[in-house]
C-alpha cells in the first residue's frame, strides 16, 4: 500500500513538473491562431440564431473554418493564421484582413451594412 501510494506521488509530481517547465503560449498569438468574433443579427436588438457563418480563403474561397451563431447571435472562429479572408453568412459576404491580433465583425442583416 505505502509503495501505491508513493508511486501515485511520484507521476502526480513529474506531471506537475512537465506542465510548469512547458512553455506558455499566450492566448490568440501567432502560435495559437487569432479568432474572429461577433455578432449575426436581423437588427441589433434581433440575433439571428443558429445561423452557419463561413470563413473563407479570399482567392481560392475555399471554406476554412465555420461556426454557428448561438441562442444570441454570437459565433467565434479561431486557430487563424494573419491573412485575407471572406467570411459569409445569410448571403452576405464580406473581407475581413487579420493582422497580428484577433477580430470583431459584427453583421447586421436588415440594415445591409457591416460593422467591423
Amino acid at each position: 500500500m505505502k509503495y501505491v501510494i508513493i508511486k501515485v506521488f511520484s507521476i502526480v509530481f513529474s506531471a506537475a513538473l512537465v506542465v510548469a517547465c512547458a512553455p506558455a503560449l499566450p492566448v490568440k498569438s501567432p502560435e495559437t491562431g487569432y479568432c474572429v468574433t461577433g455578432f449575426v443579427g436581423v437588427s441589433v436588438s434581433k440575433p439571428a440564431a443558429f445561423e452557419t457563418v463561413m470563413l473563407l480563403d479570399s482567392e481560392t474561397e475555399r471554406l476554412i473554418r465555420s461556426a454557428e451563431t448561438n441562442l444570441t447571435g454570437n459565433y467565434q472562429l479561431c486557430g487563424l493564421a494573419p491573412g485575407r479572408y471572406l467570411i459569409q453568412t445569410i448571403g452576405v459576404t464580406h473581407e475581413i484582413v487579420i493582422r497580428n491580433r484577433s477580430e470583431r465583425f459584427d453583421i447586421i442583416l436588415d440594415e445591409c451594412r457591416v460593422c467591423p
